[in-house]
């Protein structure tokens, strides 16, 4: 639980996140700072340096800077063998800085955060990298006790929510923290009770959204780092997308839309809010998923596939929307999308499910195995559509687009629909060019839903919104 497969914090960014809480020169010494899930010490081990330093400057002899750091500096974590992997690094680092006195007994213990109290109300600052895990993956007495905070209650809780809660009342009234965790706080279900929070409090103070950037390699999360700062009660909101940047400061309040949050200047978020809240009745436009067969290998056919030269009413050309290619495909389902039977098929389709689901192992004894495994996308095949892709990057190029006749299939991603054909025919130059335009992809973008390679993801409701606000 302590750090999900633990997965430690680059150094640039601990340093980075100790000067965006000012843990620097004269705010230093004798203000208390811990880091309530530390790992093996990357930020115990700065802490120290940089705390050993300013005594240093203020000419304190080794046992003053001793007393000091024991009585300062805390630190938690609940993995033995990591919690000894960090006081072993802790004393080397001591015994590098020629403490000659030095035994290890600051106070950094072995435990469990969820259940230590005794620092709350008392500490400058708190930084780290909390857990990231499910709450099911707790034992069934840390999952009691998550349920017992204010920022669990909504959603699938990551435990890093509860940790911010944990963080905060360890905060005296004038106490900073700074924390790198996954980004989804800012938009996810579960992350509504703690942006409840940072909107009635005001005391968020910045956020450096990391955007596509790996900071962990081992991660699937995308991270940013936020700051939270209890003396503030102001409505300003500093952001910047990399550690690198310069601050841009913006409106708090302006941040919120629909109850996500998001970051932006004034033109970008105004926008965004415009599109998001449309109050348009008349949904001209609807998008929706394609094909989900649940076994694309029983009936999507390769480019090199014997199976490509049958030629029955149930062969149908299915489009890829990720790849932007077409391949032929079996489809299980007669013109009004209702299920077919294994007899319906002729000798030819018989024989290649048969055979490829003997390669691919499928279990045939159920007795709808040859069809597909949900039923999106089947109701309007014999409609024109329009397939789009829904992984993008911030090049034209990287949105495919198609338009697919009646009786095309569609799979890996999303088409748009009109009540009628005629409407979605003339306006198809039309969503061309808005899915083509820079403006669709900045959109995306703003939405904040990285994914690896510099792509973003969007919903089929994420583009719906678009387009009904657009037409």
């Amino acid at each position: 639980m302590a750090h999900n497969e633990q997965v430690f914090t680059p150094q640039y960014i601990v340093d980075s996140m100790l000067d965006d809480i000012d843990y620097c020169d004269d705010n230093i010494r004798k203000k208390h700072i811990i880091d309530n899930s530390c790992g093996n010490g990357n930020f115990l081990i700065r802490i120290i340096e940089r705390y050993i330093n300013v005594c240093i400057e203020d000419n304190l002899s080794e046992d003053e800077i001793i007393d000091e750091l024991k009585t300062y500096i805390h630190g938690i974590e609940i993995n033995y063998s990591v919690y000894e992997e960090a006081l072993s690094r802790v004393h080397n680092y001591m015994k590098k800085r020629g403490f000659k006195n030095y035994c290890f007994d600051l106070d950094i213990r072995c435990g469990d955060t969820l259940f230590i109290n005794d620092y709350d109300n008392k500490m400058d600052y708190v930084v780290g990298n909390p857990p990231y895990c499910r709450i099911h993956d707790l034992n069934d007495e840390q999952r009691n006790r998550v349920k017992e905070f204010k920022f669990a209650q909504g959603g699938m809780t990551d435990l890093y929510l509860v940790f911010f809660e944990i963080s905060i009342n360890m905060l005296n009234k004038y106490g900073k923290l700074a924390y790198i965790t996954p980004n989804s706080w800012m938009t996810s279900k579960a992350g509504t009770n703690f942006r409840k929070w940072i909107k009635d409090t005001n005391k968020l103070h910045a956020v450096i959204q990391l955007g596509h950037k790996k900071i962990f390699n081992e991660a699937t999360t995308f991270n940013n780092i936020t700051i939270i700062d209890n003396k503030k009660n102001s409505n300003n909101i500093y952001y910047k997308y990399s550690v690198e940047e310069e601050y841009n400061m913006y409106r708090l309040d302006k941040c919120f839309i629909n109850d996500a949050f998001y970051l932006g200047n004034f033109i970008e978020l105004k926008q965004l809010k415009e599109i998001i809240e449309n109050k348009t009745k008349e949904q001209k436009v609807f998008v929706k998923n394609g094909f989900a067969t649940l076994n694309d290998k029983l009936f999507i056919f390769n480019e090199n596939d014997d199976e490509n030269n049958i030629i029955d009413n149930n062969i149908i050309d299915i489009y890829k929307a990720s790849t932007g290619k077409t391949y032929k495909g079996i489809y299980p389902f007669d013109k009004n999308g209702k299920p077919l039977k294994f007899t319906d098929f002729n000798k030819q389709v018989q024989e290649a499910l048969i055979k490829r689901a003997r390669i691919l192992k499928t279990d045939i004894t159920n007795n709808i195995w040859f069809i597909y495994g949900r039923y999106q996308g089947i109701k309007d095949m014999s409609k024109y559509r329009i397939a789009v892709n829904n992984l993008i990057n911030n090049e034209e190029n990287s949105v495919k687009i198609k338009l697919l006749k009646p009786g095309d299939g569609i799979f890996s991603g999303f088409y748009i629909t009109f009540d009628n054909d005629d409407e979605l025919l003339s306006e198809y130059d039309r969503i061309v060019s808005l899915l083509k335009s820079k403006t669709f992809r900045k959109y995306i973008s703003l939405l904040g839903k990285y994914k690896n390679g510099g792509y973003f993801t969007f919903s089929s409701k994420d583009l719906q919104i678009y387009l009904n606000y657009n037409l």
